[in-house]
């Protein structure tokens, strides 16, 4: 029977190890085999076996339950018999674990979770920054040692923390994302920390979303606020004036001024404000990099209660958000 890695850890690491899964071991010898990354493959493996979509999204969230924080390169599945081998995806292993890359080492996910049917098989890589171990849910004003390299810390409240080296303290409750950097300034880590709460089991965004842009867009950002525990936006014809007009400038190749500067042009005075804007090839994947990313991270859990939206579909799509409390 498969013996899966554990799919839930409390602490980012990497760990190269032996797996326990007997024919895991056969086929992975001589591969950097990580025990947390393919952590993260069995638990694609089990949500795979009950019907849930494998997307970018969900495998980056797998990641994060599991305690792997760099970044995974890539991804394979094959579904075989009861102790088949999946001779493409062992193939798809072999060729990526003889690759060093960047400044980890390159490692390899691996695991196979069972079914009634047969075997379903995951193949993650992903080079491991040597940075750990991180606890991903300390306590509100404890501390987390920060080694290997230098962090930046977006906190919940917006604010962020540059050059960070060495024990940190997490005075405020909530989700922190954090950024670790190499000497040459390139991301080797992205990940959130929950400083006094427990993890969510699912993405904030976890697939695309059917419609016009900007009905995909106020749906997402509404399944995020849900996410978070806060309340739904409500969309404002104002608004929407207002980030039409600021896609209009970036369409035009200008730098659109501050959020707050337009919106207080609208007559929003007396109430906080702020925006993003993203481009990408789908709504999702514009609202994911802003997420993911340490200037606009904060924003999707602020005390907005407004929202204005403009989107510009084509090859790329351009999207424009505005928000108000």
């Amino acid at each position: 029977m498969p013996r899966l890695p554990a799919p839930l850890g409390e602490i980012y690491t990497d760990a190269l190890a032996e797996p326990q899964d007997p024919l895991v071991r056969r086929l992975a010898a001589g591969l950097p085999w990580d025990e947390v990354l393919s952590g993260a493959a069995g638990g694609l493996a089990l949500s795979a076996l009950q019907g849930e979509p494998i997307n970018g999204y969900r495998v980056r969230w797998k990641a994060v339950l599991a305690g792997w924080m760099s970044p995974v390169l890539g991804i394979a599945t094959q579904k075989v018999g009861f102790d088949e081998i999946p001779e493409t995806l062992i193939a798809q292993a072999r060729e990526q674990g003889k690759i060093r890359a960047g400044s980890g080492d390159r490692r390899i996910g691996l695991a196979r979770a069972r079914s009634m049917s047969g075997d379903q098989w995951v193949l993650l890589v992903s080079d491991a920054a040597d940075i750990g171990p991180v606890l991903r849910e300390p306590p509100q004003g404890g501390s987390v040692e920060f080694l290997g390299a230098r962090f930046w810390l977006s906190a919940p409240d917006g604010g962020v923390y540059e050059n960070v080296s060495g024990a940190h303290r997490f005075p405020q409750a909530g989700e922190w994302l954090v950024e670790a950097r190499d000497a040459a300034g390139g991301t080797v880590a992205r990940f959130p920390l929950f400083v006094g709460e427990d993890t969510p089991m699912l993405p904030p965004i976890a697939g695309e979303r059917e419609g016009p842009p900007e009905e995909a867009a106020l749906g997402l950002l509404q399944e995020i606020r849900a996410w978070y525990g806060l309340g739904l936006l409500r969309r404002d014809p104002t608004m929407d004036s207002v980030a039409r007009a600021r896609l209009r400038v970036w369409n035009d190749g200008g730098a659109p001024p501050e959020p707050a500067q337009s919106l207080r042009a609208a007559g929003f005075f007396e109430t906080e404000t702020t925006g993003l804007q993203c481009e990408a090839e789908s709504v999702a994947a514009c609202l994911d990099g802003r997420w993911w990313s340490l200037d606009d991270h904060a924003a999707f859990s602020g005390p907005w209660r407004s929202v204005g939206l403009a989107a510009e579909p084509g090859p790329t799509l351009r999207l424009m958000v505005v928000l108000a409390g």
